[in-house]
């Protein structure tokens, strides 16, 4: 696809030419400054503009996928491993390359993303995954739109699709899941390494979920224990108040784990490591 930005008139100082550069290609358009060169340029902009503008009327869903799993690809990575997300992605654009793939995104709306959905229920698929394949549709789109690959017009379409509600749709919603019945819990400790046993135990005492568990680090003498959910670390203030405003101002997504000395206690008589959480 074109570039997004105009190219701009520049300078070629070895040889005091103007130039621009577009797709790729530098194109000399004589003396720099001179009314030669600026017709020149404007020449090629012109078309280059028109061209522009014709790729985006043709292009299809098709092709505005591949755009769009190009960038995914590239953009949700942690670390060095590529998340499920992408994977994710994919899932929720096949039903949509296979309805409307040869359709002009231009001729995208409401009505086809409405019929890509109720493809979704016939799959047998649930009401919050077909909302969540959904924005990940619009979400697509979005992208295109910021990219210009997509008439801003077509997404606020898209945006005026409601999500299913509950008992307003054939798509089933999953069960609640429940937690696991605490003597199960209890016969599966002793076969457990000590300090996943410990974590286990700090699960049912606290509420903490697995990634805070596994996220906190030996504090000893602490009144209110951060966990920095973004960074993986954990911070510490004198009150509840001060962590919070440092985590605001730090950017951080936070959950603050508080715990009475009589809490406290409790937990540190069940661990194996009772040093840790100790006043």
């Amino acid at each position: 696809m074109p570039a997004k930005k105009k190219p701009a008139y520049t300078l070629r100082k070895a040889t005091g030419q103007a130039r621009v550069r577009i797709d790729g290609k530098d194109h000399y358009l004589g003396p720099y400054g001179s009314e030669e060169s600026r017709d020149r340029y404007d020449e090629l902009i012109t078309t280059w503009l028109h061209r522009r503008e014709f790729s985006a009327v043709l292009l299809t869903i098709d092709e505005l996928v591949l755009l769009y799993l190009d960038f995914a690809g590239e953009y949700y990575f942690k670390g060095e491993k590529q998340t499920s997300e992408v994977h994710d992605i994919r899932a929720a654009l096949r039903p949509l390359i296979s309805i409307c793939g040869r359709v002009r995104v231009r001729e995208f709306g409401p009505l086809k993303l409405k019929a890509v959905r109720e493809a979704m229920v016939a799959k047998g698929w649930a009401r919050g995954t077909v909302n969540a394949q959904v924005r990940r549709i619009r979400r697509m789109f979005r992208w295109g739109v910021e990219n210009e690959h997509v008439p801003a017009q077509i997404l606020t379409g898209l945006a005026a699709v409601a999500g299913l509600r509950q008992g307003k749709t054939a798509a089933k919603d999953r069960p609640r899941v429940k937690p696991v019945d605490e003597r199960t819990v209890d016969a599966t400790l002793p076969h457990l390494p000590v300090v996943v046993r410990d974590m286990v135990r700090l699960q049912l005492l606290t509420g903490m979920r697995p990634a805070e568990v596994c996220q906190l680090r030996p504090l000893a003498g602490i009144a209110a224990t951060m966990i920095s959910l973004s960074r993986g670390t954990c911070r510490t203030g004198p009150s509840i108040r001060h962590s919070m405003e440092t985590a605001r101002s730090q950017h951080n997504l936070v959950r603050l784990m508080t715990m009475r000395p009589a809490w406290r206690s409790k937990v540190t008589a069940r661990l194996s490591w009772p040093a840790i959480l100790a006043t």
